[in-house]
């Protein structure tokens, strides 16, 4: 095997292993990172007050009437200037909307470390290539003929 290409193969192999370690770095940094639930929030209207409530537990079925109680009873306790203690509301009288899913930064860059790990991967030895080819195109292209 000449020496020039014991050079293209030394070449790329590196290469390959550096593609994987920077995969295995994204991947480790990802997981290193804890875990944490995201918080579901909810617009709730009582009473002509509109309040953000957020929960921890996602609630896909709706809300059943025990829970509407126990809402307006916590909104009672966390706003009694709004809330008089005689006025009596019922769970029809709580309106309550979806607004989202609220995920903490933490896990943002949790995620974002699992997905560039996962594109470094698959896609970063392919565009290498890629480019090289282009390259290589492109200094074929500028010779002049021998």
């Amino acid at each position: 095997m000449k020496l020039q290409t014991k050079k293209i193969i030394a070449r790329e192999g590196l290469v390959i292993i550096a593609c994987l370690i920077c995969s295995a770095i994204s991947f480790f940094i990802g997981s290193a990172i804890p875990y944490q639930s995201p918080t579901y929030r909810y617009s709730v209207l009582l009473g002509g007050h509109k309040h953000i409530l957020t929960f921890l537990d996602d609630n896909p079925s709706g809300f059943s009437d025990e829970d509407k109680k126990d809402i307006i009873k916590s909104l009672k306790e966390k706003f009694p200037t709004k809330f008089s203690n005689e006025s009596n509301f019922n769970p029809d009288d709580l309106t309550i909307k979806y607004l989202g899913t609220k995920y903490s930064l933490k896990q943002h860059i949790k995620n974002a470390g699992f997905n560039f790990g996962i594109i470094f991967l698959i896609v970063a030895y392919p565009i290498y290539l890629f480019i090289r080819f282009i390259l290589w195109a492109i200094r074929t292209l500028k010779q002049k003929e021998r």
